[in-house]
C-alpha cells in the first residue's frame, strides 16, 4: 500500500465526525405541512428533507437541507386546488403555478398552454412501497389526461436512502390510447432567486456542462465562462425568456453561493440521439423575470406503444455543502477545484462536495492504464465540503494518471470523483501558474506579511487560501481583484508553524509551503 507522508482532509463549515451508518430514514404524512394547506408526504434522513404533495400533481415542493431555500413555492396558490374537469387552467390561470418540481410531456407545441391539467395539478394517488430505516420509496400516479394530451398518464417513484443526500426519481409516461404516440419526458423545477423573501440574485447560480458558445437564447440573464466546457448562469431582474442547449455530460448544479449549498441533478444523456424537443435541446433555463427560474431537463422523444406501453427517464438529485465555481459533477460528488499535482512541493490538491457517507481513495496508473498503487481510504461524510491536500513523498514510479474514487458506507464503489493526468492540459496549466506566480518570502517572522506576484491578465480574480499543515484547518482566506501584479497577505492571525498556501486564478493553481517562526 502506497503511503502519504502527510494526509489531511478538511471538513469546512462543520466538524468531521466519525463515519456512522446515519439515522433512520423517516416518512410522515402531515395534513397541513408548513401551513401550505395540502396533505404532504415528508421523508427525512440525517441530511435532507423531501416533501411530496400528491393532491396537486404529485409534485415535490421541498428538497434539500433542512431550513434551506431551493425550490420556489408560490405563496399565491397555498391551500388552492382545482378540478381538472371544471378548470383547465388551474394555478396557471392567475399566477405562475404552484412551484417546485413536476413533469410534463414534451414537445410543448403538441399541447400549447397551460399544461395538461390531470398530469400537472390533478390529484395523484400514492402508495408507500418501502418504509424501513434504510430506505423509503413512494409511488405516485396521475389520473389519465382527458384534454391536452388525451390518454397519457404520469407515474413517479421517489427513493430516499439512509447514508446519502440522494433522491432517485423514476419518471414514467404511460400511453393508454389504442394507437402509439411519440413523446419526451420533461422535468420542470422552479427554483428560488431570493433569500428570506428578499432579492439576492447574484447569490444564486446555475452551472451546466456546455461551452458558452453553444448556449442559445442568452437574453434571460447573464452567462459567463467557467471553463471551456462549463457555463454559469445568473438571474437578472426583469429579464425573461428561455435558454436552450444540448449538454454532453449529464449534470446541472444550482448553487446558493451565500450559504454554500448546492443542488445537483444527474441524468443520462443521449449524445447520438438528435430527436430531443426544441431543436434538439436536453436542458433549458426559463426566467420568469421576477420571482423564480425554471431548470428543465428533457429526454429524447420516443415512441410509446398503444394499450399501456410506457417510457421512463430517471434523475438523481444530490445536495452538497459547496458553492461555485462548479467544475464538474457525477454520482460521486461535485468538483469545486479539480485535482492537481504540483511537483515542486509534491502536493496533490482538490476541493469537492460530497453526496454520501463513505470513503475516498487515490489510485495511481501507468500509461498503459495498469494500476500501480493506491492510498489509504479517507473517511468522508455527506454533510461536508472537503478540501483535499496530500503531500506525498514521491509518486509511484511510472505514474501517468491519478484517479480519486468515491465509495459508499458499505465500501461499494460509487465511481471516479476526479482524475488528473500528468501529461494532460491541467498539468500544463499548473505548470504555467508556477512560472507566472511567485510566493515570497517562504520563511516569515511572526506578524510579518508575504507577497503573491501574478501576471496582471484579465482571467479572473486571485484567491489565496492558507492551511495549517499540522491539522489541516483553514487558517486564512483572501480574494484579490486582478488589477495588480503584487498582492500583500497579512499573517498577523497566524502562529508559528508550517502552512500550505494555495493560490488559484481561473483554472491555474500554485501550491507552496511557508514557515512562520
Amino acid at each position: 500500500m502506497y503511503r502519504m507522508l502527510i494526509l489531511f482532509i478538511m471538513a469546512i463549515a462543520y466538524g468531521l465526525n466519525a463515519l456512522s451508518q446515519g439515522g433512520d430514514v423517516k416518512l410522515d404524512t402531515i395534513t397541513n405541512y408548513n401551513s401550505w394547506g395540502w396533505q404532504s408526504l415528508v421523508i427525512e434522513n440525517d441530511y435532507i428533507k423531501l416533501v411530496i404533495v400528491p393532491e396537486i400533481g404529485g409534485r415535490v415542493l421541498y428538497y434539500g437541507f433542512p431550513d434551506d431555500e431551493y425550490m420556489w413555492v408560490n405563496p399565491d396558490q397555498l391551500k388552492q386546488t382545482y378540478d381538472p374537469d371544471i378548470n383547465q387552467s388551474g394555478p396557471w390561470g392567475t399566477s405562475s403555478g404552484y412551484g417546485g418540481y413536476k413533469v410534463w410531456p414534451a414537445p410543448q407545441d403538441q399541447w400549447g398552454w397551460p399544461p395538461p391539467p390531470f398530469l400537472a395539478w390533478g390529484s395523484f394517488t400514492f402508495t408507500t412501497e418501502t418504509a424501513t430505516g434504510d430506505s423509503v420509496v413512494v409511488y405516485v400516479r396521475s389520473q389519465v389526461e382527458k384534454y391536452k394530451t388525451p390518454g397519457l398518464q404520469l407515474v413517479r417513484r421517489y427513493k430516499v436512502y439512509r447514508n446519502s443526500t440522494m433522491v432517485k426519481v423514476e419518471q414514467i409516461l404511460i400511453n393508454t390510447n389504442t394507437t402509439s404516440q411519440s413523446w419526451s419526458i420533461w422535468d420542470v423545477t422552479q427554483a428560488t432567486v431570493k433569500h428570506d423573501g428578499s432579492e439576492d440574485y447574484s447569490n444564486f447560480s446555475t452551472y451546466f456542462p456546455v461551452s458558452i458558445n453553444d448556449v442559445n437564447g442568452k437574453n434571460n440573464g447573464t452567462y459567463s465562462k467557467v471553463s471551456e466546457t462549463v457555463t454559469k448562469y445568473n438571474f437578472v431582474n426583469g429579464k425573461s425568456g428561455k435558454m436552450f442547449s444540448f449538454l454532453l455530460q449529464g449534470w446541472i448544479a444550482f448553487v446558493d453561493e451565500r450559504d454554500e449549498q448546492s443542488y445537483t441533478k444527474v441524468f443520462e444523456i443521449f449524445p447520438e440521439n438528435d430527436n430531443h424537443p426544441d431543436n434538439n435541446s436536453n436542458f433549458e433555463i426559463y426566467s420568469s423575470g421576477g420571482q423564480y427560474i425554471e431548470l428543465e431537463v428533457l429526454s429524447p422523444v420516443e415512441e410509446i406503444g398503444a394499450g399501456g406501453d410506457s417510457i421512463r427517464y430517471d434523475e438523481y438529485w444530490y445536495a452538497a455543502k459547496v458553492n461555485g465555481d462548479v467544475m464538474g459533477a457525477s454520482h460521486a460528488g461535485i468538483i469545486r477545484t479539480p485535482l492537481s499535482y504540483t511537483e515542486i512541493t509534491s502536493t496533490l490538491a482538490g476541493e469537492y462536495g460530497i453526496f454520501s457517507n463513505g470513503f475516498l481513495a487515490l489510485k495511481f496508473y501507468d500509461k498503459a492504464g495498469q494500476a500501480l498503487d493506491s492510498s489509504d481510504a479517507i473517511m468522508v461524510s455527506a454533510s461536508e465540503k472537503y478540501t483535499l491536500s496530500l503531500i506525498t513523498e514521491i509518486l509511484p514510479d511510472g505514474t501517468d494518471k491519478i484517479k480519486l474514487f468515491a465509495y459508499d458506507a458499505d465500501a461499494n464503489s460509487i465511481g471516479v470523483l476526479d482524475s488528473f493526468s500528468l501529461d494532460g492540459p491541467s498539468a500544463l496549466k499548473s505548470g504555467n501558474m508556477e512560472t507566472q506566480c511567485r510566493i515570497f518570502p517562504t520563511f516569515i517572522e511572526a506578524g510579518n506579511s508575504f507577497f503573491v506576484d501574478v501576471l496582471n491578465e484579465p482571467d479572473g480574480n486571485i484567491a489565496v487560501e492558507i492551511h495549517s499543515l499540522a491539522d489541516g484547518k483553514l487558517a486564512g482566506k483572501y480574494l484579490f481583484a486582478n488589477n495588480a501584479a503584487r498582492h500583500r497577505v497579512m499573517t498577523n492571525n497566524l502562529g508559528a508553524g508550517m502552512y500550505v498556501v494555495i493560490v488559484r486564478q481561473a483554472m491555474k493553481v500554485l501550491i507552496e509551503k511557508i514557515v512562520i517562526r
